[in-house]
């Protein structure tokens, strides 16, 4: 029984699990290649959960806020859903995150043009 259980044990340590669930895009794995944490080997899509990320400048940030309104493409409305804090100290620019309605007519990889609503400086969208 105990030969059973370690070899249960080192199997459980062989599986590798994904935090959400979707489509496998990409496999950058062959049978016995060695994996360290922290580095892509799979790529998944959920198609029903995709979000836009766009890249602003300091003086976008300043208007940008979470829930403010997004058009995609002309195609789909989308909302703000995450504003970065801070710039990249290289690219001088912050990450906004955009979520993609699910019956949008896009996919994972796509690009789109975005028009981000503004805040005006009392807070109001404009």
């Amino acid at each position: 029984e105990a030969s059973l259980e370690a070899a249960l044990a080192g199997l459980e340590k062989t599986i590798v699990r994904a935090p959400i669930s979707g489509t496998i895009n990409r496999l950058d794995l062959d049978v016995g290649n060695f994996v360290t944490a922290s580095v892509p080997i799979v790529y998944i899509t959920n198609a029903r959960a995709l979000e836009a990320v766009v890249f602003v400048s300091a003086n976008d940030l300043t208007t940008i806020a979470r829930g403010l309104g997004v058009s995609i493409a002309g195609l789909a409305d989308g909302t703000v859903s995450k504003v970065a804090q801070a710039l990249d100290p290289f690219t001088k620019k912050a990450e906004v995150r955009i979520s993609v309605p699910s019956d949008a007519p896009f996919v994972s990889g796509q690009s789109v043009t975005v028009f981000i609503e503004r805040k005006a400086e009392t807070g109001a969208a404009v």
